[in-house]
């Protein structure tokens, strides 16, 4: 009997010495193991990280290279007249003027690597005179971005008001060895502004200038059948087609609406494609992008084809009924044009 107990009392001193040594072995290696893992796993990831942004690092010094030259230097106060001296030749050469609202002068809060810095105006004039200023602003070759940009109609009937504001960077000196790193734009001798000689590009602009934007919504009419009006014509057919002008070349879906404004009394009538106008009917409204038959500098985008006997005749949007213009050749949208007759072999 006491054999028994002495037996069961040593395993069980045996089991709570391996117990004891577990714990033990387990608090000073294995968990110790398993942290090492965690950060062995930890620093791994910090590793990639390094090498992905270290392959970067190339791409970034371009483009900061690349952002510098397209400032107008590293000194806030002399950034700040450099954008004035600039709006003020934009101004000027868009034909456009200061409204009675000053100028703002502005400076966004610094971080480590750059300030905001710009102006902001508020300006007055006609639309081409607007499109011309935005024009100019886009093509701008410093750094910079227009922020508020809006265009509201004020009182005077075809002005209109233009407020933005003008930002661009001051980049923060970055010292090496008492040599800066920043390599900004000539500063004595800065870019000129965008020229408004390039009618080409500036054409591309023109469809804004043309269409009527600030007019308001006016529900489409049921179709006209009605010829030229009104009932009272003058004799003189010519001088009849110049009170009626094309105000309107909409697309609803897939109909063509040509609204006419009667200039003298300032009455608007819609026509659908196949109605009779000016002593022909319309065959299709024609969107293609072509040079105007007056100024062919600039750019027409619409206009309504007319078929008058055998011949087709154009009415490009804002002119009036007595400046239609006989097509020729390609200037014939495709789908009127007369089909090659195919010779027999």
């Amino acid at each position: 009997m006491k054999d028994r107990k002495k037996k069961i009392m040593t395993a069980a001193v045996v089991v709570a010495s391996l117990l004891v040594a577990y714990f033990i072995a387990r608090f000073a290696v294995l968990d110790q193991a398993e942290e090492h893992d965690a950060n062995i796993q930890r620093l791994r990831g910090e590793v990639k990280e390094l090498k992905d942004f270290n392959q970067r690092k190339g791409l970034y010094e371009k483009k900061l290279k690349n952002y510098a030259a397209r400032t107008l230097g590293l000194a806030t106060q002399d950034v700040s007249n450099q954008i004035r001296s600039r709006m003020d030749k934009m101004v000027t050469a868009s034909g456009m003027r200061r409204s009675k609202t000053a100028s703002i002068p502005i400076t966004g809060s610094p971080t480590s690597a750059y300030q905001e810095i710009g102006w902001k105006y508020d300006l007055v004039g006609t639309l081409p005179q607007v499109v011309n200023m935005m024009y100019l602003l886009k093509n701008d070759p410093y750094l910079h971005q227009i922020e508020g940009f809006s265009i509201l109609p004020t009182k005077n009937e075809g002005e209109f008001n233009l407020g933005f504001s003008y930002v661009t960077l001051v980049l923060k000196k970055d010292k090496k060895n008492g040599k800066e790193k920043i390599i900004t734009g000539d500063v004595e001798n800065p870019k000129p502004i965008a020229s408004l000689a390039d009618s080409e590009t500036l054409s591309l602009y023109g469809g804004i200038a043309e269409r009527n934007i600030f007019r308001p919504f006016i529900k489409p009419a049921p179709p006209a059948v009605a010829t030229t009006p009104p009932a009272t014509q003058p004799k003189n057919p010519v001088d009849n087609d110049k009170r009626f002008k094309i105000v309107s070349l909409s697309l609803w879906g897939k109909i063509q609406e040509i609204c006419i404004e009667d200039t003298q009394t300032s009455e608007n009538k819609r026509y659908n494609i196949g109605d009779s106008l000016a002593g022909g009917k319309i065959v299709v409204v024609d969107y293609r992008k072509l040079p105007k038959p007056t100024q062919p500098e600039m750019l027409s985008y619409s206009r309504a084809i007319l078929k008058i006997g055998q011949d087709f005749y154009a009415v490009e949007l804002g002119e009036t009924l007595a400046d239609k213009y006989r097509l020729t050749g390609t200037k014939i949208p495709p789908a009127l044009r007369p089909k090659p007759q195919l010779k027999n072999e």
